[in-house]
């Protein structure tokens, strides 16, 4: 059998291989991992509430498999994410999850594309410089960023945020939510993250731990009752009488009753709450308007008295008729309206004492009459509840943390 002969210049490009293999990590491009791919994770901050609406901080990240529709991780995620806001908050008020803004987001691909590609970042995310790139025998001689093959893999990092923004408005409303006509977009951050040239699926994550396909957004949602839209439009226009009526009298041209008990007090300063949302203020005070002097009182004496869509009618000598008319607004009446709030399509009316405006903590509970009325525009107004004195529990006191009912009524079925 003859001599194979190698020549010269052969042994030495055998030994500059040589010799790149071994400069190179012994497990960059050895693919044999079998890794599920990660669980979306979720972080919310702490619920805040302003007027109607609850709001939410969260950062979601999301984890895509490497071949087929990213619709499917999209859906797992937002319906962990929606579960996991209603069990914060409780749903037992039924909300719409309106997404606000995303104030940073991250999309990254792993730096395989039909075979290793240079990446951009780290697998813990930090930017690789240009230098590292060229010298890093690792990545010298993978494609880069000027190849056709590496800036589709870009793409579809780009594209990751915008896909996750298009399926919640889309998809959004089958787990609760929607994406809100004044969203906000801030900046994106765009990564092709080192998965040693693998897929995430295959790769060594003893050296890669973390995957190279994902979202990672922060942002916040804002919660909106769902409303009982029934409900709501029956309750539109909707005014409560509250007071003591030492005697029967006309309001709004209906026939208010007397109270047929004496009231002559300054503890009754009363919140009023429809559905446990906070409507109003009934001010009952009525013992120091007029005697022989102006009577000056603190300023907790007089909550409810000069309050917007309230109309305050003092009395006019100690022991007289004190009442106010009580407009909800339309927030209000959408809150009350909530489909958890409003159940089996009713409204219940509830009072309190109002903190801090008697010495003892203690509210004189025997006064309130209540009427409760509808006047939309064209039409008659019409009694929805009353005029009913709830309680008479003459000489009795109400405490400031126990609410007490002062009816349950159904909007859509006027007397």
């Amino acid at each position: 059998m003859g001599k194979f002969i190698i020549t010269e210049r052969e042994k030495k490009n055998i030994r500059d291989l040589y010799s790149l293999n071994e400069d190179k990590d012994s497990t960059y491009g050895l693919c044999n991992g079998k890794n599920s791919i990660s669980e979306p994770f979720i972080y919310l901050g702490n619920v805040k509430k302003s007027g109607l609406f609850k709001t939410i901080p969260f950062r979601l990240k999301i984890s895509f498999p490497t071949t087929g529709s990213s619709t499917q991780s999209f859906k797992t995620a937002i319906k962990k994410l929606g579960d996991k806001i209603k069990k914060s908050v409780g749903d037992e008020e039924g909300y719409t999850i309106i997404l606000t803004k995303i104030n940073k987001s991250v999309g990254s691909a792993s730096n395989y594309l039909n075979g290793p590609l240079q990446p951009k970042n780290s697998n813990n995310g930090l930017k690789l410089s240009d230098a590292s790139l060229k010298t890093d025998k690792n990545f010298t001689n993978l494609p880069d960023k000027t190849t056709s093959q590496w800036k589709k893999n870009e793409e579809y990092a780009i594209q990751r945020v915008s896909k996750l923004i298009e399926f919640l408005k889309t998809d959004g409303k089958n787990y609760g939510f929607k994406v809100s006509n004044e969203f906000k977009r801030g900046a994106d951050y765009i990564r092709i993250t080192d998965t040693g040239g693998c897929k995430d699926e295959e790769r060594d994550t003893s050296n890669y731990p973390k995957d190279g396909q994902f979202v990672d957004v922060i942002g916040e949602v804002k919660l909106e009752p769902t409303v009982n839209e029934t409900v709501l439009e029956c309750s539109k226009g909707m005014g409560i009488i509250i007071g003591y009526f030492r005697a029967g009298m006309d309001v709004k041209g209906f026939p208010i009753p007397s109270n047929n008990a004496n009231h002559n007090c300054d503890a009754a300063t009363f919140s009023i709450y429809g559905n446990g949302e906070l409507i109003g203020f009934s001010n009952m005070n009525n013992k120091k308007v007029y005697k022989g002097t102006p009577y000056n009182p603190p300023k907790a004496k007089l909550i409810g008295t000069n309050t917007p869509n309230h109309e305050y009618f003092p009395a006019k000598e100690a022991g007289g008729t004190v009442y106010t008319i009580i407009t909800p607004t339309e927030q209000q009446l959408k809150s009350i309206s909530s489909s958890g709030k409003a159940k089996n399509g009713e409204i219940k009316l509830t009072m309190k004492g109002t903190p801090n405006t008697t010495k003892t903590g203690k509210y004189h509970g025997e006064a309130p009459m209540v009427c409760v009325y509808t006047q939309k525009e064209g039409e008659e107004r019409k009694i929805i509840y009353g005029p009913l004195k709830p309680f008479a529990d003459e000489g009795t006191f109400i405490s400031g943390n126990t609410p007490k009912t002062l009816g349950i009524f159904n909007p859509c079925k006027p007397k």
